[in-house]
């Protein structure tokens, strides 16, 4: 597997990627950002990121790849850090606390057969997903997508989700408002589905990324940016 496409369920404020068996580490009764907390995620044993809403994830992994053109130019928002899969089963899921005091947590997590060994995990964020509006506020002065679409893709069309966008929030194009309030469904446009996030994971080069924030999350906004050209979103495979 390099590369492969999944939808996990989520209702919590967060999500974690880890080695299904916690690299033989007993977490049982851990609270976000305690000593045992941050011990382990700086010991590379998970990752937990935090979720401006709680929607589902579509995460794509790619396993000792490099990004394509739009993976590479279209993130708003990164997470860097060691991840340990001495098992070799790779965990993806909503919440953190619940797996770690033995809860069943199969309906909110995906298990994937990576080769096991020790990683550098890069946790790359999506226009598309529960985090990256938020991303795009950190990353500067705020801007709404159909002013940020108009100012950096000049004389494009709009894309089907945006036009759909802004038929149900007009404001989000200022000095339109009244195009697509009377555009009706003519601008529904299509909604495919895009990916949220992407975990990259490459062999380990020694090299941590910045520690999680004092809660033990990593923000939304981690390493924000905003990309020269407003993402046009890239379909997910599921």
């Amino acid at each position: 597997m390099s590369r492969i496409d999944v939808e996990v369920y989520n209702e919590a404020g967060g999500f974690t990627i880890a080695s299904a068996g916690l690299c033989g580490r007993d977490l049982a009764g851990v609270i976000p950002g305690d000593e045992r907390w941050m011990a382990a995620v700086a010991d590379g044993v998970f990752m937990p990121i935090e979720l401006a809403q709680d929607d589902p994830i579509v995460i794509r992994v790619v396993v000792d790849d490099p990004l394509t053109d739009p993976e590479r130019d279209e993130w708003v928002a990164r997470v860097r850090h060691r991840l340990s899969v001495p098992d070799g089963r790779l965990l993806i899921m909503g919440g953190a606390c619940e797996y770690f005091d033995g809860e069943d947590m199969e309906e909110y997590s995906r298990t994937l057969d990576i080769p096991a060994g020790d990683y550098q995990a890069e946790v790359y964020t999506y226009l598309h997903g529960a985090n990256g509006d938020y991303a795009l506020d950190q990353a500067g002065p705020p801007e709404a997508v159909g002013a940020y679409f108009r100012r950096t893709r000049p004389g494009e069309p709009f894309p089907g989700w945006l036009r759909a966008e802004c038929r149900d929030r007009p404001g989000v194009d200022p000095g339109h408002e009244d195009e697509w309030r009377d555009a009706g469904d003519d601008a529904e446009g299509d909604r495919p589905r895009f990916l949220h996030f992407l975990l990259r994971l490459s062999p380990d080069r020694g090299e941590p990324g910045p520690p999680p924030d004092t809660r033990g999350w990593y923000s939304a906004g981690a390493e924000a940016r905003r990309p020269a050209r407003c993402p046009l979103g890239i379909p997910a495979s599921l």
